[in-house]
């Protein structure tokens, strides 16, 4: 699509409009092409800066997923209050992924900067060392990250609006600007049993400045992978509790199904070949349910074979 053509009554300076199409894609209103998203073309639709839709339009994600409907109705009342009225302050990380900042250690620095008595962050988009002036509110805090309105420049430039944001708000709410590593053998990929879905965990890194993040927990894809996931999970009681109790009599450790040779084992074998088969794929309790409802013994004779004897008599 792009906006170079766009017939603009008074047209903008090109650094201008590609500073606001940059800040598009940041906000994932428009994709790789230049064209409206789905969750631009909502955003679209609020009488808002598109900084304040995006926010208030996460809002509503998450509100969508507590259960106490006043406390839910009253955040999001706040939300619209809020978004609808700030200018200057208090800007949140969903709107401003592109004006998160890092604290950083000072290393080494100009005359000048040595005499300056403010806290020093690196800016996600900004090449140059910016300052958290000591009169900030958080200046005594000063938290790890944070996100800023906007950088006025005097002698040097100071952060103005910062508000702090937890680490693990950037990958959940700024993925847009988040690299992430191939799935890391350690720590183990986990079963989620509030989600019904196994996780592997990966290592984040955020902005062109590449910063690491801490681990973060992203769904499996690959189907193998999922069911050998899931495998662990059940034989170790995560999602089947009810073996937990009984964990001390298995002839091997549930996690020995992990390892990239455990499949040449009979028992490793058979539990994974009659979780996945070409009609159906049981890698979370919900496909389990299923498969127990059409037959209350599927998977007995294969979980019992991870048993001493003495146990199974």
């Amino acid at each position: 699509m792009g906006f170079s053509n766009f017939p603009f009554p008074t047209p903008p300076e090109l650094p201008a409009l590609s500073e606001a199409e940059r800040c598009l894609r940041t906000l994932e209103a428009l994709d790789g092409s230049g064209s409206l998203t789905p969750q631009g073309k909502v955003m679209a639709q609020y009488p808002l800066s598109p900084r304040h839709s995006r926010m208030l339009l996460t809002v509503i994600q998450i509100m969508k997923w507590v259960k106490n409907y006043d406390r839910a109705n009253l955040v999001l009342g706040y939300t619209v209050a809020t978004a609808a009225s700030m200018s200057l302050s208090n800007p949140f990380a969903t709107g401003w992924a592109d004006r998160v900042a890092k604290r950083i250690k000072q290393v080494s620095a100009s005359e000048g900067d040595r005499k300056v008595h403010a806290v020093r962050y690196q800016a996600c988009m900004v090449r140059e060392t910016v300052f958290l002036h000591r009169w900030s509110s958080i200046s005594k805090s000063a938290p790890e990250f944070l996100v800023y309105n906007e950088l006025p420049y005097t002698k040097r430039p100071y952060i103005h609006g910062a508000t702090s944001v937890k680490s693990d708000w950037l990958v959940k709410y700024a993925r847009s600007l988040c690299s992430f590593s191939t799935p890391l053998s350690d720590p183990k990929s986990y079963y989620d049993p509030l989600i019904d879905q196994v996780f592997s965990w990966v290592t984040p890194t955020f902005g062109p400045h590449l910063w690491q993040l801490p681990l973060h927990g992203v769904p499996i894809v690959d189907d193998v992978q999922r069911v050998v996931v899931f495998a662990f999970s059940l034989l170790g009681g995560d999602a089947l509790p009810c073996l937990r109790s009984v964990r001390k009599f298995m002839a091997a450790s549930p996690a020995s199904i992990l390892r990239p040779d455990a499949s040449g084992q009979r028992r490793v074998g058979n539990l994974l070949n009659k979780l996945k088969t070409r009609l159906r794929i049981i890698d979370c309790c919900a496909m389990l349910k299923v498969a127990w409802n059409e037959n209350p013994m599927e998977l007995h004779s294969e979980i019992l074979g991870w048993f001493q004897e003495c146990f199974r008599d």
